[in-house]
């Protein structure tokens, strides 16, 4: 049986027929908000366009903010060891993941339907594709 957990002096909404007491809607709306974030966060992949991080000479700029400096750097890590090997199917890049706390490794492979490059860190979920490498002075293919 339910019952009415709401006073008279209490503020009360209706929820799906309940009358619910507003701190406990936050508390819920809160526990929502959060586990979102975290679903979100983990099914994140980084989607690059190298040639996005690149001047007209082919080069990483270093006016570039340093954020978009260290991920275009580390992209650019990445192609470099993954067009070493071509033989491999999964290639251990030796590349130490960017993330945070995170001690885990890259490992590559090359999608087989466009030829962009997928990454992924051996230990957290971190993880990209990187198209338009070809061409780039980090590719050795």
């Amino acid at each position: 049986m339910i019952q009415n957990i709401c006073q008279d002096s209490d503020q009360c909404i209706m929820v799906l027929g309940l009358k619910i007491k507003v701190k406990r809607l936050k508390i819920i709306f809160v526990s929502i908000v959060m586990n979102f974030n975290r679903l979100i966060s983990a099914i994140a992949m980084y989607i690059s366009n190298m040639t996005h991080f690149l001047d007209e000479t082919g080069n990483i700029p270093t006016q570039m903010p340093k954020e978009a400096r260290e991920l275009a750097s580390f992209m650019a890590l990445v192609v470099d060891e993954t067009t070493k090997e071509s033989d491999a199917y999964i290639i251990c890049t030796g590349i130490r993941c960017f993330k945070k706390k995170c001690l885990g490794t890259i490992n590559s492979e090359f999608l087989i339907e466009n030829d962009d490059i997928h990454w992924a860190c051996t230990k957290c979920k971190n993880e990209g594709v990187i198209s338009f490498w070809q061409s780039t002075r980090w590719d050795n293919s």
